[in-house]
């Protein structure tokens, strides 16, 4: 029996199955059955289907999840079927300035210090910059400058309240962690994966070939190596006095939830931008700069009476510390 239109989703079955496969997601395709403009991909042991749409007038395809048992797996089959079908760009909603506020990032690595970059451009013309260190995760060097510049630069925009921006960068996973398009495995990008899906700021991705002679790209290679070069002058450790202060007082706010009866874990500093508790289900991210010192960020909570006491625990403590 002729399945119309057979050829081209074939195609598209096989090619959305290998980039599953090669992503390592957590699905097996059982079985492909071909209906007329319709492939459907069967997952094993009954996880649900997932359904290629091919519309031969409009030479456009379309995804469709049924009886899916997996919630938390939709998002990332989504994403990944958006990398071999891009959707149409849709117009910029009236107040949403994308083209106007635009950042470029960048990382470096030199003599065992990751240094960042970034500059912010409105209307073309640049308004800020920053330059500096990333303390932790040298093994992924240039990489962790990257993700610690695209955070500083959402950073900033929730600071001055910008809502909308985009961020060109050179290397492929500054957007793929962020969108979930590619999974998240160490720790440093899991942190900005986390950081990514909770900012309320829209970010338009772009990516720009490095060394292409993109002036403002060769500009925060240029910061991003003037960062780790500081850091390596310094003694190579990248210490800043921020970041040991931070740290303390993680460890200070630990113990005081304790004393309270909340049970609460320091994780780390992250990326050399904050300090993250671990707090049942909860997330609490503390952030000290100059500029916003003591600035904290609570997500994951499931229990709002919980997220509630901890923020009124943290006013007490910070009132105390101070």
């Amino acid at each position: 029996m002729t399945v119309q239109c057979e050829a081209q989703l074939r195609a598209k079955a096989e090619a959305f199955v290998k980039i599953l496969q090669n992503a390592n997601v957590p699905v097996q395709i059982e079985d492909v059955v071909y209906h007329d403009f319709n492939a459907m991909l069967r997952l094993a042991d009954g996880k649900g289907n997932l359904h290629i749409y091919y519309s031969p007038r409009n030479r456009a395809y379309k995804l469709g999840l049924h009886q899916f048992k997996d919630p938390a797996l939709k998002p990332i089959i989504e994403q990944h079927w958006l990398t071999i079908t891009p959707q149409k760009s849709l117009p910029p909603p009236s107040d949403a300035p994308q083209l106007r506020y635009q950042a470029y990032v960048d990382g470096s690595f030199q003599d065992g210090v990751v240094g960042y970059g970034l500059v912010i451009l409105r209307d073309g013309v640049k308004i800020y910059q920053d330059a500096g260190v990333v303390e932790r995760y040298t093994d992924q060097r240039q990489v962790t400058g990257e993700l610690g510049a695209a955070m500083r630069v959402i950073r900033w925009c929730e600071e001055q309240q910008i809502r909308h921006i985009q961020i060109f960068y050179d290397y492929n996973g500054i957007e793929k962690w962020a969108t979930g398009a590619w999974r998240a495995r160490t720790e440093a990008t899991q942190a900005y994966q986390d950081y990514m899906r909770q900012t309320q700021v829209k970010v338009v991705w772009q990516k720009v070939k490095s060394h292409s002679g993109d002036q403002w790209n060769d500009v925060v290679d240029q910061l991003a190596k003037q960062g780790a070069q500081a850091g390596a002058s310094a003694g190579g450790d990248g210490a800043n006095p921020l970041l040991i202060e931070l740290e303390k007082i993680a460890l200070e706010f630990v113990a005081y939830l304790d004393q309270h009866a909340v049970p609460a874990e320091f994780v780390q500093i992250y990326n050399g931008m904050f300090a993250r508790l671990k707090i049942k289900t909860g997330l609490f991210d503390l952030y000290h700069t100059a500029k916003k010192p003591l600035s904290p960020r609570l997500s994951n909570f499931q229990d709002p009476a919980l997220q509630a006491r901890v923020l009124t625990l943290w006013g007490q403590f910070k009132n105390t510390a101070g």
